[in-house]
């Protein structure tokens, strides 16, 4: 039996579960072989367990997840993905691993004081780093933050 037979087999079997395939994104046959098959979700390689784990919690809502490398192919604009996947990159790789953690406390819904505990860092230091994330992100207030950084793909709501 192939596996697109058992894969077949699988899929009637459980013709309600969500199937996520670990692809490479740059594959772009072996990505239109598992859209056509009916996968819900496409992640590459190099996905890490935070990026597994918010696939299948988005999957069993009900959408779909593909690497935007494969999506700018689908829709024909190359260009504007791009262009974003850029503009995601650049604001990551601006803030500190220390500022994702407060950012990630900030949409947790932690006042300053709670992020120090949990941090276990000054309050000041809070205070600094929020500021800093405020002018990374281009924004003035901490929802404007975690709004923007929902967007950008830095937090998870």
């Amino acid at each position: 039996m192939s596996n697109d037979e058992a894969f077949t087999r699988w899929r009637v079997r459980h013709s309600n579960a969500a199937w996520v395939l670990v692809v490479d994104p740059k594959s772009e046959g072996a990505c239109f072989e598992a859209l056509h098959a009916g996968v819900s979700a496409i992640l590459p390689p190099s996905a890490d367990l935070a990026e597994i784990a918010a696939t299948i919690r988005i999957v069993a809502g009900g959408l779909v997840v593909f690497p935007q490398e494969f999506f700018a192919k689908l829709s024909g604009k190359a260009e504007i993905v791009n262009r974003r996947s850029g503009e995601v990159e650049d604001r990551r790789t601006r803030l500190s691993k220390r500022e994702r953690a407060v950012l990630t406390a900030i949409a947790d819904g932690l006042s300053n004081k709670e992020i120090a505990r949990r941090l276990r860092i000054s309050f000041h230091t809070v205070k600094f780093h929020v500021a800093s994330i405020l002018e990374k992100l281009e924004v003035d207030t901490r929802t404007e933050a975690v709004i923007k950084a929902a967007q950008l793909g830095l937090v998870m709501l």
